[in-house]
This record gives structure tokens, C-alpha cells and sequence, in this order.
């Protein structure tokens, strides 16, 4: 919002940039929240849901919060790795047609870099190996992530000697999975 010129508060104000929260911390918060609610919880249950939602906490709130509701529904008991998997299909299935409408948008060289990006995590992607595995020129690998980029699939992260590219929505990777496992 502040580095770019289109935006209302471009250069307003000292920009600070924030990290991660800390899993200790999430974890922290989650329990509480599901022991106060006479749920137990498995520690492996919590590091699947953080894992699933890429420790982003809009995705950490709104899975932990389908956990919650089929817990409630079920009449109780504990979360575990088994049931936060369940819950991702529940919430993924529920995004059924916004994520068929993404993926029917996308042409074929969309696709295969949308994949690429899922299935190496988002490294190396400009790799002789990786374009070799896609059969993707480097031209194209380069303009498909700008244009996925522009169009809010996926962002770039950058760190000390290497670039990372995310999906804005790490559950459209779920469905994705889903979808072709079907």
C-alpha cells in the first residue's frame, strides 16, 4: 500500500515490515481457544493446521475455525492431523466454484506454471531442472509468474539469495490436489 504509486498511501508514513508470528504463539492462542470450548487438541494437530494454511493468519483463522465447527457439530472431542485434513476438504470444497472459475480462466502455460509453483514449493523455479520437468521456456516461466503475480495468484517473497513465489490463497493448492486426485 505504500510502495506502490497507484495505491492511496504510497510513500505515507515509515513502512515497517513484519515478520511471522511465532507458532509458540499460535499455538498458544489455538489452544486456548479450543480448550475453552472443551475441545482437547493433539500438538501434531496444530502443526498440520499451520502448515495447511502457510502460517498466514486469515487461513490459520478460517481453518481453525472449520476445525472448531466440525468438532462443535461431532458433539465434541479432539483435534487431531486426521481431522484438520478433514476440515481442509470441507473448506476447499465450499470454495468449489470460485477455484474452478480461477482454474477454467487460466490457459495451458498458466496451468503448467500454477502447478510448478504448488508442486516445488515455489524455489528454484527458473531452474534449468524445473523448466526442464514443466517443458517451459524461461521466457515464458518469467512472464506467467508476472502475470499470476499481477493478477493476485501467487507473490513473490524475497530473502537473502533466493526468490520464493506463494499462492495468495495456499488452499487453492488444496483443491487443486483435490481435484486431480479425483
Amino acid at each position: 500500500m505504500t510502495s506502490d504509486p497507484a495505491r492511496a498511501f504510497w510513500t505515507l508514513g515509515s513502512r515497517l515490515f513484519l515478520g511471522p508470528i511465532p507458532r509458540p504463539v499460535w499455538h498458544e492462542f489455538l489452544t486456548r481457544g479450543f480448550t475453552k470450548s472443551g475441545f482437547k487438541i493433539q500438538l501434531d494437530a496444530l502443526e498440520r493446521l499451520l502448515d495447511a494454511a502457510e502460517d498466514v493468519p486469515f487461513n490459520i483463522q478460517q481453518l481453525a475455525n472449520t476445525c472448531w465447527e466440525q468438532l462443535r457439530a461431532s458433539g465434541g472431542g479432539t483435534l487431531t492431523p486426521n481431522r484438520v485434513d478433514e476440515a481442509l476438504v470441507m473448506l476447499v470444497t465450499r470454495e468449489n466454484p470460485s477455484y474452478t472459475q480461477l482454474w477454467n480462466s487460466l490457459n495451458r502455460p498458466h496451468k503448467t506454471v500454477l502447478k510448478a509453483v504448488i508442486d516445488e514449493a515455489g524455489l528454484n523455479l527458473r531452474s534449468a531442472a524445473t523448466l526442464g520437468r514443466y517443458r517451459i521456456a524461461s521466457s515464458t516461466m518469467h512472464k506467467t509468474l508476472k502475470l499470476l503475480d499481477d493478477r493476485g495468484i501467487v507473490r513473490e517473497e524475497e530473502t537473502v539469495g533466493a526468490i520464493r513465489y506463494r499462492l495468495e490463497d495456499p488452499f487453492f493448492a488444496a483443491w487443486l490436489r483435490q481435484v486431480q486426485a479425483n
